[in-house]
């Protein structure tokens, strides 16, 4: 079955959340996701869950661009600090800063 466009290369669970790839001339990329009910928490805000997840994805496409092999990494430790509740159309954007 193909894949929608925007969605080339990503895992079932990604495409369910509906995430997209909006630029993808090279690696990271941008990615998107139009928040639905579903994503979010009772206060209406996403859920912190979906903000990670999000996360998680972009980290693993820079570190993806920054590996010759282009390798998938795996996540073994991971935090952030929210600023402002995540609402609408969010977009994600990312670049790797250290490869060991």
């Amino acid at each position: 079955m193909a894949r929608p466009e925007g969605q080339a290369g990503l895992d079932p669970f990604i495409e369910f959340l509906g995430i997209r790839i909006v630029v993808e001339r090279e690696l990271p990329g941008v990615l998107e996701l139009e928040l639905v009910r579903s994503h979010t928490n009772r206060f209406n805000v996403a859920h912190g869950g979906v903000l990670m997840t999000l996360l998680d994805v972009m980290r693993a496409r820079a570190c993806q661009a920054a590996d010759a092999q282009a390798r998938s990494p795996i996540t073994i430790e991971m935090k952030a600090s929210f600023i402002r509740p995540g609402q609408g159309r969010l977009r994600c954007s990312g670049n790797c800063v250290h490869a060991s």
